[in-house]
């Protein structure tokens, strides 16, 4: 399995690892982008039979504009030749162009957010033989399995499969008066933009964080300011969680701030509304005045916010390992299957 070492997919792979070893099955992590912290170490060492592969490079490399993934390329496929894996679980797109031996298995957690035209043309162009390439692709959602169809026409064997925490590893302290945002490092800006043009208006205050460290700058206007790191922490403490901008972890922060029983002002997007529907509170894309109104509802009415952090965590609880593992586990044999079907000796 694949992971970069900054984003939300670091936490998800840890998370499916510790499911995977409840079945008795070994993972090994390969890991690219910064060193992995003390923290970070310690989490994956709580992990049973999962080992760790740090390659501590960059997922590419840019030099005079172009992009080299030789060196990770490189890592990868030795690491095949060493390992001889069973399934090749690939959480980057970056990744899949490899011809890799063992079935490959694309999990499609975002493909981010082309600003022009021609640049979503290029993903497509870039993306469409990688994922036909696969031998099955995972989405998080059947609004992003649909979308990707339509985008790719996709022929490859799809599987939907929800992200999934461990109720557990949420606790819930004395809710708070204040309204809390995180956002992934690739998309915090977009969040914090949203988040500090409703702060001004609120009566309570706003604290917006980044998903590894404090987001950059001081935010203007004095409703949002940044604050302690621990982002858990805070959620427990929280007794809203907002999510404006469908940023490229929301899926994930969103079943977070549920699970620690926060009531949910999110955005407008296929994805969570297809999990969050009668659960949480939608602000569409860039609409202050909704995301202010809806803000300023529950602030205003406890028995209402009470009520919708309790609709939250009830969904929330549907998004569990014992629920998810089993499809993980189908996915794995089904792509095995494909992978070795008759026809497909010469496909790779």
């Amino acid at each position: 399995m694949t992971s970069d070492t900054q984003g939300s997919v670091w936490s998800y792979s840890l998370e499916l690892s510790r499911a995977l070893s409840g079945h008795g099955i070994r993972v090994s992590l390969s890991t690219f982008g910064h060193a992995l912290s003390k923290e970070q170490r310690r989490d994956a060492a709580r992990v049973p039979r999962l080992a760790l592969f740090e390659s501590e490079l960059p997922m590419a490399e840019v030099t005079n504009a172009v992009t080299d993934f030789t060196k990770s390329h490189t890592f990868l496929t030795e690491l095949e030749h060493k390992l001889k894996p069973d399934i090749i679980q690939l959480n980057e797109f970056n990744f899949g162009s490899l011809r890799f031996k063992a079935p490959v298995v694309i999990v499609a957690h975002s493909e981010g957010s082309p600003s022009t035209s021609a640049s979503i043309w290029q993903m497509r162009r870039e993306l469409t033989p990688i994922l036909q390439s696969a031998d099955l692709v995972i989405f998080p959602t059947r609004a992003a399995l649909e979308e990707a169809k339509l985008a790719y026409q996709l022929t490859t064997p799809c599987k939907v499969i929800p992200y999934f925490r461990r109720i557990a590893d949420y606790r819930t302290a004395s809710k708070q008066r204040y309204v809390f945002s995180a956002g992934d490092r690739n998309d915090a800006a977009a969040v914090m933009t949203a988040i500090e043009a409703a702060a001004g208006e609120l009566h309570w205050p706003v604290i917006s964080m980044q998903e590894r460290g404090i987001t950059g700058g001081v935010p203007s206007r004095p409703g949002a300011r940044p604050l302690s790191p621990r982002i858990a922490d805070q959620l427990s403490k929280a007794a809203i969680y907002c999510q404006p901008a469908p940023d490229q972890r929301a899926d994930i922060s969103v079943l977070e701030g549920a699970l620690s029983r926060c009531a949910l002002v999110i955005a407008d997007v296929p994805g969570l509304r297809e999990n969050w529907n009668n659960c949480a509170l939608f602000v569409p894309q860039n609409d202050t005045e909704i995301l202010k109104r809806n803000l300023q509802m529950l602030i205003a009415d406890d028995k209402l916010r009470e009520e919708f952090a309790l609709r939250a965590f009830e969904r929330a609880k549907e998004f569990s390992p014992d629920r998810c593992i089993d499809d993980y586990l189908d996915a794995y044999q089904s792509a095995w299957s494909y992978k070795f079907r008759p026809e497909s000796t010469e496909r790779r």
